[in-house]
């Protein structure tokens, strides 16, 4: 893929030989190491199943479902940071 303005390459991929078989990068992919099922059961443990903080991170699941993997990763590492 070239920059349509200046010409210079900003991306290149591998094509397949072999038909149907697709090639991938490991570095377009983002690692999940803990499955946000776990996450949130964590989260929720370390709130001690608070009703208020259930129904926080059921309300941004329902109405900014795009920010609540971010914010359950956040209070992840939060959680982390504070029991060292």
């Amino acid at each position: 893929m070239y920059d349509k303005e200046t010409g210079k390459q900003v991306a290149h991929h591998l094509i397949s030989n072999e038909r149907g078989k697709y090639i991938l990068d490991p570095s377009h992919r983002v690692l999940h190491t803990v499955g946000m099922s776990d996450q949130e059961k964590d989260v929720l443990s370390y709130c001690n199943h608070d009703e208020l903080a259930i129904l926080w991170f059921k309300n941004l699941k329902t109405d900014k479902p795009r920010y609540y993997k971010d914010n359950l990763r956040y209070f992840a590492r939060e959680m982390q940071m504070k029991n060292g």
